[in-house]
């Protein structure tokens, strides 16, 4: 995530606004989302920082989520699952993992792929294609294979840059529909670079 403090509340809210939206499970609203989010950054943070000594605790961690569902507490073992995960699963930006790539500006064989991502996606939007109906050809995966790169630098520009929170999210959307699109077509390298 940038450094910079507003540009990550923004892209948590915006986060958490579309996730509510589309998978509320035991949450109660989207500022519920919204804080579970920023505690599960932390959580990444606590656990895979070699500088952190005392490492978080399951039970601190649902501890310090007590009360943020409206006032109520979240599933015990909904908490638990998050907190397995993340520890099992450190959660890394692509800047990251940058010297893992080889010279040839390929992925090696160790670098954590999106591969899972991409084939759950993929059965989620195979039918209906979300994006729009001309992608979803022969002929729009041709398009989009030549113009992807242009797609994703544009949306990077606008996303690094922009103060307006409407023009944000609508950056935000369109690289959602950037990962629709790969899911779609099985596009893993092109879904890598993302």
């Amino acid at each position: 995530l940038p450094g910079e403090a507003q540009k990550i509340a923004r892209i948590v809210e915006a986060f958490a606004a579309r996730y509510f939206v589309q998978s509320p499970g035991p949450l109660y609203n989207a500022d519920t989302a919204y804080i579970l989010s920023y505690a599960i950054i932390m959580l990444n943070t606590d656990l895979h920082n070699h500088q952190v000594k005392n490492k978080m605790t399951k039970e601190q961690f649902c501890r310090m989520n007590r009360g943020i569902n409206n006032d109520a507490d979240l599933p015990p073992a909904y908490l638990g699952e998050l907190f397995d995960s993340i520890y099992s699963r450190e959660i890394k930006m692509t800047e990251d993992l940058a010297n893992i790539s080889n010279p040839t500006g390929g992925v090696t064989d160790q670098e954590p792929r999106w591969d899972d991502l991409l084939t759950s996606m993929r059965h989620k939007y195979r039918a209906p294609m979300h994006v729009a109906a001309a992608v979803g050809t022969a002929h729009g995966r041709d398009m989009f294979l030549v113009v992807w790169d242009r797609v994703i630098a544009a949306l990077s520009v606008v996303f690094e840059t922009t103060e307006d929170d409407r023009v944000l999210r609508r950056a935000l959307e369109g690289l959602h529909d950037f990962a629709k699109v790969c899911a779609f077509h099985r596009l893993y390298e092109e879904f890598n670079k993302l």
